[in-house]
C-alpha cells in the first residue's frame, strides 16, 4: 500500500462585493435639498447669511428673547407698565453726583466705567445730538422714558429689552454722564436721590 504525503493546502476564496444603491442616491439627494434651499430664500429677497443670522439669534440662549422681563407686557399694541411700579436706580454706584433745576442728574465718572439700565424697559433709540453727545433712551411705559447721555461704548440694540441694573454701555474715567427722566415728553424736575433711588413726585 503506497502512502501519500501532503505538503501544503491552500483554500482559495472569492469575495464579490455589491454597491449599495443607496449610497449612489444620496449625495444627489443631499445636494438637491440644499440647492431648494438656496433658490426658495434667493427669489423671496433674503439672502441665506440673514436666514443663518436670524436663526442664530433666535435661538441664541443669551439673547434678550429668553430674559424674564418683569412686569413689562408685549402686546399688539405695545408694552404697558404702571408709573407706580416703576423703581428707578442711578446707574453708576460709587461716583459723585449733582441733580440742576431742570432735573439732569450729572454724574462724575470713577473708577467703575460700567453703566447700567436704571429700569427694565425696552430701547427706544441709540444716537449722537447735535453737539456730539452719544446717547441712549430707553421706554419704561408708555410715558415714562429715560434717557442716558454721553456714553462712549454701547452694548445694546435698539429694539433690545433690557433689565433694571443690566450693563448697557461703558464711559470714561473722569467724564460726565447725564441722566433726565422724561414723563408725557417733558423733563421730570423734581428729582431726588435716596442711597441709590431715584425718585419723584409721580
Amino acid at each position: 500500500m503506497s502512502r501519500v504525503k501532503i505538503l501544503s493546502v491552500k483554500q482559495n476564496r472569492i469575495i464579490c462585493r455589491v454597491k449599495s444603491k443607496n449610497s449612489k442616491l444620496l449625495i444627489p439627494f443631499c445636494l438637491s435639498i440644499i440647492i431648494a434651499f438656496v433658490v426658495m430664500f434667493s427669489f423671496g429677497g433674503v439672502d441665506v447669511q440673514s436666514v443663518g443670522g436670524r436663526m442664530g439669534y433666535v435661538f441664541d440662549p443669551v439673547n434678550s428673547l429668553y430674559n424674564d422681563n418683569g412686569s413689562i407686557v408685549f402686546t399688539s399694541a405695545g408694552y404697558y407698565v404702571s408709573k407706580e411700579k416703576l423703581d428707578f436706580v442711578i446707574p453708576m454706584l460709587g461716583a459723585s453726583m449733582t441733580i440742576d433745576e431742570s432735573g439732569t442728574i450729572d454724574i462724575v465718572v470713577g473708577n467703575s466705567i460700567m453703566v447700567k439700565a436704571i429700569e427694565s424697559g425696552v430701547v427706544e433709540d441709540i444716537g449722537i445730538s447735535l453737539n456730539g453727545i452719544k446717547y441712549i433712551k430707553i421706554r419704561h411705559s408708555k410715558d415714562i422714558v429715560s434717557e442716558i447721555q454721553n456714553v462712549d461704548i454701547v452694548g445694546v440694540n435698539v429694539g433690545a429689552s433690557v433689565k433694571k441694573g443690566l450693563d448697557i454701555a461703558t464711559s470714561k474715567e473722569n467724564t460726565h454722564i447725564f441722566v433726565k427722566i422724561f414723563d408725557c415728553e417733558k423733563q421730570v424736575k423734581n428729582i431726588k436721590i435716596i442711597e441709590s433711588k431715584i425718585i419723584w413726585e409721580k
